[in-house]
């Protein structure tokens, strides 16, 4: 909310710069917590459910936030208002609901490790506990390389999906507004097929193995990227299938490796390894946009999709063996030997 506020303070690029950093750092912060909160919060035979839960209040905050906040400027232009106050107004509103939801935070969570005294250590220290973890419970570190693929996933679509859509658009002789609309319409079928899926998919977590669920999850990713990077084009009508196949995909991975973190971070740890887990996360955003936008230019707009498909793959491979290895861990947080 803060850095919403210091954004219409700004007076050049530089002051702009650091707003976005400013305000990148506390993003990240919340996405931590909110994975710490995931994992201490629900029971365990009920983790995959609430871990769904909170993915639907998250898309239906992305939906509202297409559908309404980037829809205030103009809404409130028409109030007769200039550019500059409808811009204003519209960063007044959001920093609005960011402070009326630290204010329901701080009131609603309990503060406080579960069961835990509030020793306080070190971040280098939290970093190594984090480490340690993965090296010592390989489900974790399938967790790590998960997040690092699964917040990928998320910015493929986001970014290069949408370029490429109204690229693909442009090129069939529509203009750019028509273009842009026809990539809304195909995101709006990704984001409706992942928050249909996503109770279905939380009753199916409480169910399995977690890392089962991980490993189906990098199968349907999988097989939706590969499908939607060797697609002709992403805004015909035979895009529709691959589209729902994206949504469901892109859901599954990211509550898929969330219900496993939660299930495997040590209680006194859980932050340290739900933050690195996030920062596994953060660095696969920042690769793979590099990777994705040289692939994008120089090979072909499909061409991110192939190489994440490829890699979410390699991801199920991996689950696959660490499951053989490990044995069957019923999602209640009880491990036999029966497959």
């Amino acid at each position: 909310g803060v850095a919403l506020v210091l954004y219409l303070l700004t007076e050049n690029r530089v002051q702009v710069a650091l707003c976005q950093r400013f305000f990148a750092i506390w993003s990240c912060m919340c996405t931590a917590m909110m994975g710490t909160v995931l994992a201490d919060y629900p029971q365990e035979r009920s983790r995959g459910l609430m871990v769904a839960l909170s993915g639907i209040a998250n898309g239906l905050g992305a939906m509202t936030c297409v559908l309404l906040l980037s829809r205030l400027p103009l809404m409130f232009a028409d109030m007769g208002y200039s550019t500059l106050i409808s811009g204003r107004l519209t960063y007044w509103t959001a920093t609005l609901l960011c402070f009326i939801s630290a204010i329901v935070v701080s009131r609603g969570l309990k503060g406080g490790k579960p069961g835990k005294s509030l020793q306080r250590l070190r971040l280098t220290r939290l970093l190594r506990d984090g480490a340690r973890v993965a090296r010592t419970n390989p489900r974790v570190l399938v967790a790590y390389l998960e997040s690092f693929v699964a917040r990928g996933d998320l910015m493929l679509i986001s970014t290069f999906f949408a370029l490429w859509a109204s690229q693909a658009g442009v090129a069939s002789g529509l203009t750019l507004g028509e273009a842009t609309r026809k990539a809304g319409l195909f995101m709006a079928i990704i984001q409706g097929a992942s928050l249909i899926w996503a109770p279905l998919w939380g009753f199916i977590l409480d169910r399995i193995d977690r890392l089962t669920a991980v490993a189906i999850a990098m199968g349907i990713s999988g097989t939706a990227y590969l499908w939607a990077g060797f697609s002709s084009s992403p805004i015909a009508a035979s895009f529709i299938p691959v589209a729902v196949l994206l949504g469901i995909g892109e859901f599954s991975g990211i509550l898929a490796g969330g219900a496993l973190i939660g299930q495997e971070a040590p209680e006194d740890i859980r932050g340290s390894t739900v933050g690195l887990y996030n920062m596994c996360g953060s660095a696969g955003v920042l690769i793979l946009a590099v990777i994705g936008g040289l692939l994008f230019d120089y090979w072909k707009p499909g061409g991110p999709f192939v190489v994440v498909g490829v890699m979410n793959l390699m991801i199920l491979l991996i689950a696959v063996l660490v499951r053989i290895n490990t044995g069957y861990k019923s999602p209640k947080g009880t491990v036999s030997d029966t497959p």
